[in-house]
């Protein structure tokens, strides 16, 4: 007798760089492959727009990436469009960590240009996009994740903290300094987004 059971199969085919993938879905009907409609889902996309920061991103069935902030302008825009364009069945939520307005340290003033230029471009190209845009405060995302303050750790032991939450959250990864805020920044988005708790 033939099996007319159904059976959901998930294809995910990294890219050359390995920091983006191709989410292929087909469905199984008694041994024959037929390409499946999958309903929109949401793709979360966490940045900490830093000149050391980092872009991380998690769609469902796939596992999260994360890469260091592009160095140029043109290298951001085009991981931008490959993001948009490469998720597009889905519906994409960004968690961009709002602009510091004021700071106990003081940053070299090339460094805070750049971090205001980025975080400028990022707003700018989300919105255009029409894509869903949150501004989070880092004081928001530390709290809910119950990671404290920086208090008198010195900067390295602060960002080393942050580095070792999120290689406890994404085992898989090699989580860098660069990297290690944006992928905090997506854990809270998961926690946010129900369809991510558990995974």
């Amino acid at each position: 007798m033939r099996d007319n059971s159904l059976e959901l199969v998930v294809c995910v085919i990294p890219d050359v760089d390995n920091h983006l993938c191709h989410i292929c879905n087909f469905v199984c009907v008694g041994g024959d492959i037929h390409h499946l409609v999958v309903l929109k889902m949401t793709t979360l996309v966490a940045i900490d727009p830093g000149v050391n920061g980092g872009i991380a991103c998690h769609w469902p069935g796939c596992k999260v990436w994360a890469i260091k902030m592009p160095a140029t302008d043109g290298d951001l825009v085009k991981l931008f469009h490959c993001i948009i364009d490469k998720f597009s069945d889905s519906k994409t939520v960004f968690y961009l960590e709002d602009l510091v307005k004021f700071s106990k340290n003081p940053r070299p003033e090339s460094v805070v240009t750049t971090y205001a230029a980025n975080c400028g471009s990022l707003k700018g190209m989300i919105q255009y996009s029409a894509s869903v845009l949150h501004l989070v405060r880092a004081q928001t995302w530390l709290k809910a994740l119950s990671l404290g303050s920086k208090g008198d750790r010195s900067q390295t032991q602060w960002k080393n903290h942050l580095k070792a939450h999120a290689q406890r959250t994404f085992p898989h990864l090699d989580v860098t300094l660069a990297t290690s805020d944006a992928l905090c920044i997506l854990h809270y988005a998961e926690q946010l987004n129900k369809e991510f708790t558990g995974l």
